[in-house]
């Protein structure tokens, strides 16, 4: 997956309007990020919006419980490969400095290295962004963040402040010549 930004698309716009004989000018997108702290931070402005309207939340037909439950856990595990990043870069330093072989700190070095690439493969999985991905994506954040994106973007439709206060960014745009797909993330 590229560290891009994915856009989804807001509507099978396209096909509404072939049906009617009508081509878009302009097609609106909601921007999703592509990359782990993004996805991230999307999943807790979302949270943390239903939380505030409570009751009122149009997102309460979905389980919030396990969306906030992952979306913790894969921050968990980002904050964890960035702390193991953070101290293996430090034992580089000291290793540069002291221009010999210190095996405990290679040993250690090496630890690191596995245990970094657990947090992400970790983090990737719960967020569903891990290369190589052959299961569907069921429960994942993205998941999730997909299924909210959508209905949020049909319940405030044309309400672009409304979508910005759930974390929502909207682009609208030419239509390009190109051949356009949905693209899930």
């Amino acid at each position: 997956m590229s560290t891009g930004n994915i856009v989804l698309w807001l509507y099978d716009i396209t096909k509404r309007l072939q049906t009617g004989g009508i081509m878009p000018v302009n097609i609106s997108t909601a921007v999703i990020p592509g990359n782990a702290k993004g996805l991230i931070d999307l999943a807790k402005m979302i949270i943390h919006r239903h939380n505030e309207l409570a009751g009122n939340s149009p997102l309460s037909r979905f389980d919030m419980i396990d969306f906030m439950d992952k979306t913790e856990l894969s921050n968990h595990r980002n904050r964890v490969s960035e702390e193991l990043m953070s101290t293996a870069q430090l034992i580089i330093k000291q290793l540069g400095v002291a221009k010999k072989t210190n095996l405990k700190k290679q040993v250690r070095l090496d630890d690191l290295k596995v245990q970094f690439e657990i947090a992400i493969r970790e983090r990737d999985t719960v967020l569903g962004i891990e290369e190589n991905r052959l299961a569907d994506m069921d429960g994942t954040v993205v998941d999730y963040l997909n299924q909210c994106t959508e209905l949020l973007l049909e319940r405030f439709e044309g309400n672009s402040q409304e979508l910005l206060k759930w974390g929502i960014i909207l682009y609208t745009g030419p239509k390009s010549k190109k051949k356009k797909r949905s693209v899930s993330i």
